[in-house]
């Protein structure tokens, strides 16, 4: 048995798997995105050093981005475009449409435009809590985030909301199993912790913009 030939054609192999990955995996830049399926119109609150990604593949399945160019690259500049996906930055408040050129499943050519409106940023609430504690909370790929472990066996958690703010869901997990709730059955100035681990993902909208912002509380009890 030719072992060294053998070997050869392992490394041959391997190297051409990994081109041929690299290659399947949309260009993007290495900052934090936020992703949005395809739709008409978006709102995108300003977010510094945050880029949002418009998935077109939602609605074109099986299709590849060409190009994308923005009307107006000083509200939003495009960051990169292809594979199945169009991300760009916002740079101000204002609109602009951005133009995107695309090949669909059945290798027809298609324009879509999508008009983005950007609003100055406004931080949709005011302080979250944990039996009276304030958490920090930091920002990850647009999402507020905050976590917390205590010793407390009775816990309770609340979300004070910013003016002009109101809830659009509440989803709480328990270890591997998701509830799907709504806003009714989940107060959040007062949202129970009566497991060990309780997550909860609460998805707010500016009810003058409908701009839309999500909160992310984990709580663990030891």
């Amino acid at each position: 048995m030719n072992v060294r030939g053998t070997l050869r054609r392992i490394g041959i192999v391997c190297i051409f798997m990994a081109v041929l990955i690299a290659c399947a995996i949309p260009v993007s830049a290495d900052v934090p995105t936020r992703r949005f399926d395809y739709k008409s119109k978006i709102y995108a609150s300003r977010i510094k050093n945050l880029d949002y990604e418009i998935y077109m593949a939602e609605k074109y399945p099986g299709c590849t981005v060409l190009s994308a160019k923005s009307s107006n690259n000083k509200v939003l500049k495009i960051q990169s475009a292809g594979y199945v996906s169009v991300y760009f930055r916002p740079k101000k408040t204002g609109t602009a449409t951005i133009k995107i050129k695309l090949i669909t499943a059945n290798g027809k050519k298609k324009t879509v435009k999508a008009k983005i409106k950007l609003y100055k940023f406004k931080k949709p609430f005011k302080s979250l809590t944990v039996d009276g504690k304030k958490l920090s909370v930091r920002k990850e790929d647009g999402v507020y985030v905050a976590q917390m472990t205590t010793a407390n066996e009775s816990v309770k958690a609340s979300v004070k909301l910013a003016k002009g703010w109101k809830v659009k869901s509440v989803t709480r997990f328990e270890y591997a199993n998701v509830n799907n709730q709504n806003s009714k059955k989940y107060n959040i100035s007062n949202l129970p912790v009566d497991r060990r681990y309780c997550d909860y993902v609460i998805h707010l909208v500016d009810k003058k913009t409908k701009v839309e912002e999500t909160i992310s509380l984990s709580i663990s009890k030891w």
